[in-house]
């Protein structure tokens, strides 16, 4: 059966378990949370090991960090025992509460819309990232295999990270293949920091037109949300 359209929809940073590790107790070989045997982190101010647990909050008010040197610090040399301690090191005032939603997971069916796509669609057995580190890197990973070296993304338009991102695109080729592309947007395009993308303005539109451009068949091949 030929593929009509692809649709790409990135979300923002969060982690495999919390989001989709219930999927490590079915069949689906998905290397996410064993219920019966959670794993643990250490807690240096606590004590105690902290658990996985299953969470129902759905925000916490001191958000993990995630940018490069706290991605690296919680892969701890790719044994993933440093989520918490990084955690207490970003907040030495947090609570044992809010240590314990870092090793929290989702049950199925809490998240409807991701939890049913994973069930009706393919979810790969393991997780990563392009780069372990903040969205905008992963975001140019994603749009042209790339990030150019950068690593941090700026806070401003007057921030020394801000960098000129001129690499050739997906979208480029694309275009030149004659493959029809959209870009569906909420507020302003992160996309647009690369300059070959002002070239294709057309190809951008508002994500409120979404349902109506399903219901109207004007999905082209590709669509990046």
């Amino acid at each position: 059966m030929p593929i009509d359209h692809i649709v790409v929809l990135m979300m923002e940073n969060n982690g495999f378990d919390r989001m989709l590790g219930w999927m490590g107790a079915t069949d689906r070989g998905v290397d996410g949370v064993d219920p019966g045997h959670p794993r643990s982190n250490p807690d240096d101010i606590g004590g105690a090991p902290v658990f996985q647990g299953e969470t129902r909050t759905r925000t916490i008010e001191r958000d993990p960090l995630h940018y490069l040197p706290n991605s690296l610090a919680q892969y701890d040399g790719c044994t993933n025992q440093g989520f918490v301690n990084d955690y207490v090191r970003a907040y030495p005032t947090s609570t044992p509460e809010e240590r314990r939603e870092i090793m929290g997971w989702y049950p199925r069916g809490f998240l409807p819309a991701l939890h049913t796509l994973a069930e009706t669609g393919v979810v790969f057995d393991r997780w990563f990232a392009s780069l372990p580190g903040p969205t905008w890197m992963n975001r140019l990973f994603a749009h042209s295999g790339t990030s150019l070296g950068q690593i941090a993304e700026p806070g401003s338009l007057f921030n020394a990270n801000l960098h000129i991102y001129n690499e050739r695109t997906l979208y480029d080729e694309l275009t030149e293949a004659d493959v029809p592309w959209r870009i569906y947007y909420g507020d302003v395009p992160q996309s647009l920091v690369l300059t070959h993308q002002w070239r294709h303005l057309f190809n951008y539109r508002a994500f409120r037109h979404w349902d109506d451009d399903v219901k109207a068949g004007d999905l082209p091949a590709y669509s990046f949300i």
